[in-house]
């Protein structure tokens, strides 16, 4: 009989919508299975070290997060664990930070462009982009010690709220969504690409969440969650931030390919 499956589950602030929403909606499980979450802001992931086969905290305030997030641990012990989930930290697509960096000739059509590359370049940079995130880091981290399941979860799309905003509604473009479609498609591949070569699977939100492409339901970071050490109100909205209702889509599809990956020891049968 085998031992019950264990996951571990790393990311930035958007652990949290997903670790509320799998402490009140979690599905019914396989006796044993275990998940224990780990997080910390996107600044503080950097600090995150690979020592012998354990990711340690490489300053104070980062442990403290992640004793606060994982109810006691302040390292990751990379054995104890059948399959690891990362999520967000850095990985994702955000549509007006990624169209600054620049656009290809096919994106004149619905973008202004400020620094015009040729397509071989524009998805270059997108791979860097991605390659380059604290998400990444983790799994070539991991990587070095087990070749265990790696799911790896996007950050959600910034809220469509934004295409009200005084500069981008004015940018007609944005609102195309035949235009936005491909390009999304196009970031997609290239990030899936960039996890596929480490051995992980790429999960991105809800299609339900969707309000067009790029953009999330606003329905979706209303009352959005983030881990507080202090005492403090969170605001109404958020327009990066999921609510309890974006993690529980996204922890039922997590599970769901935990569920696969690992021949059906997540799920009650």
């Amino acid at each position: 009989m085998s031992k019950p499956y264990s996951v571990c589950l790393i990311g930035n602030s958007h652990v949290a919508a997903l670790k509320m929403a799998w402490s009140k909606r979690a599905p019914k499980l396989a006796d044993g299975f275990s998940l224990r979450f780990f997080s910390a802001q996107n600044y503080m992931m950097a600090h995150i070290a690979l020592k012998g086969r354990m990711l340690v905290p490489g300053r104070a305030d980062l442990a403290e997060k992640l004793r606060f997030t994982s109810d006691g641990l302040d390292r990751i012990e990379l054995d104890d664990y059948d399959a690891f989930v990362i999520v967000g930290s850095g990985f994702g697509i955000d549509v007006p930070k990624l169209r600054g960096v620049g656009g290809a000739p096919s994106h004149l059509g619905f973008a202004r462009i400020d620094n015009l590359v040729s397509e071989a370049c524009f998805d270059a940079v997108l791979e860097a982009t991605f390659a380059g995130t604290h998400a990444i880091s983790l799994i070539d981290m991991i990587r070095q010690v087990t070749q265990a399941p790696i799911v790896l979860v996007g950050a959600p799309f910034m809220s469509e709220r934004l295409l009200e905003d005084d500069e981008i509604k004015d940018d007609l473009h944005m609102k195309d969504r035949a235009a936005l479609g491909p390009y999304i498609a196009r970031a997609r591949a290239i990030a899936e690409r960039v996890a596929a070569a480490r051995g992980a699977d790429v999960i991105w939100q809800d299609e339900s969440t969707v309000a067009m492409p790029g953009f999330t339901r606003h329905t979706f970071n209303r009352g959005a969650v983030r881990f507080n050490l202090r005492d403090g109100a969170m605001p109404e909205f958020d327009d990066k931030h999921g609510n309890e209702d974006y993690g529980h889509l996204v922890m039922t599809k997590v599970v769901a390919r935990l569920d696969e990956l690992s021949g059906g020891r997540v799920l009650a049968a």
